[in-house]
């Protein structure tokens, strides 16, 4: 890390204040997941490994279908192209993860 800011032409220009918003965004996600983990280690779930992933996907799913109308995404998905061996990587990937 030290040799990449070294390196860092806009960071030799402006100093430090050139990672100023990145450091923010760093300790925002820090914040973040910190609180995040102590609130949900408190939940009791019934499966303990797919109940907090259940919970984050349902608390998204809204957001992300309002963002996904909002930016015309249906009409990207509608003229996507496919071949046979994508979906079938696809169907694969749903398989293992599942």
């Amino acid at each position: 890390a030290v040799g990449y800011v070294l390196a860092d032409s806009e960071f030799a220009a402006r100093g430090a204040t050139a990672y100023f918003w990145v450091s923010l965004n760093l300790c925002g996600i820090v914040f973040e997941m910190t609180y995040g983990k102590r609130l949900v280690s408190k939940v009791r779930f019934a499966s303990p490994v797919w109940g907090l992933v259940f919970y984050t996907n349902v608390l998204a799913f809204l957001p992300m279908l309002l963002m996904a109308s909002g930016g015309s995404e249906a009409e990207s998905f509608l003229q996507a192209e496919t071949s046979p061996a994508g979906l079938v990587w696809l169907a694969l990937s749903c398989v293992v993860g599942a």
